[in-house]
């Protein structure tokens, strides 16, 4: 349970009559427990416990040989535009002829109709089959984006910077879908979460300084980043949220404070 707490922008050693002080504790800005969104057998574990690490980079792979050969596989077809080539050229070629019987037709009728149709069938085919290698080529994309993002599901990679508490698999192991693998928590900013009565609630804005004195640290300053518009019916307690930096990483999440208003 949070206890109690009442905040002030003056520094603790000035508390007045006024003033009440209490104690709360800080928990880290982001907890992130992470999993895999598919199942697979660990091919290397990339970082340990208590590892720095930052947003984006790689924490583990799965086993992912076949799923690097199909994407190999579907890139080779997708790059592969002999097909279209070829038929750009025939295109180009008939429909030169088309143009030059036409004229022999209209000059002289040296030629007869029935070949000039056929020629004009062979440009239509060849229209056709080049519209549907096109689309071919463009499902072959397709079918090499998806077999990509099958080998980038294979990768789990830090969602946001922080340090790693927790590593539950190892190399060789087995991980299911959506199982907890690893948790990794934002040290950069400390969060004071508490509650206060609406009466002290009301004194206190947005973004105002506190001071905040961290057990085993001292006094450290902080602003107030949250604060609830509705009270709690059953206790009449306003949610509130102080930020702390926390760069230094001295504050462990856990950690006790005071804070007085």
């Amino acid at each position: 349970m949070i206890g109690l707490i009442i905040l002030s922008c003056l520094p603790l050693a000035k508390v007045t009559a006024e003033t009440r002080v209490v104690a709360g504790v800080i928990y880290p800005l982001e907890e992130r427990t992470l999993a895999m969104s598919v199942s697979g057998l660990v091919a290397s574990v990339l970082v340990r416990e208590g590892e720095r690490v930052t947003a984006g980079q790689p924490l583990l792979h799965l086993n992912r040989q076949a799923q690097q050969l199909e994407v190999s596989r579907r890139r080779l077809l997708w790059q592969d535009d002999t097909e279209i080539k070829a038929l750009t050229q025939r295109l180009a070629i008939v429909r030169e002829q088309l143009h030059i019987l036409e004229d022999l037709y209209e000059q002289s009728r040296s030629i007869s109709r029935d070949e000039l149709n056929a020629l004009r069938l062979d440009v239509i085919n060849t229209e056709a089959q080049l519209a549907g290698s096109r689309v071919q080529k463009e499902r072959e994309r397709i079918e090499y984006e998806l077999a990509r993002s099958a080998f980038a599901e294979m990768e789990l990679r830090a969602p946001i910077a922080g340090v790693v508490t927790r590593v539950a698999r190892r190399d060789g192991e087995w991980a299911p879908t959506g199982e907890p693998i690893l948790q990794l928590v934002n040290l950069e900013v400390g969060l004071l979460k508490v509650s206060i009565p609406d009466v002290v609630a009301r004194r206190l804005v947005v973004e105002q300084p506190v001071v905040v004195s961290v057990d085993g640290l001292g006094e450290r300053p902080g602003q107030l980043e949250y604060l609830a518009d509705v009270a709690d019916p059953a206790s009449g307690l306003v949610e509130l949220h102080i930020r702390i930096d926390n760069r230094d990483h001295a504050i462990r999440p856990g950690s006790k404070a005071q804070v007085a208003l």
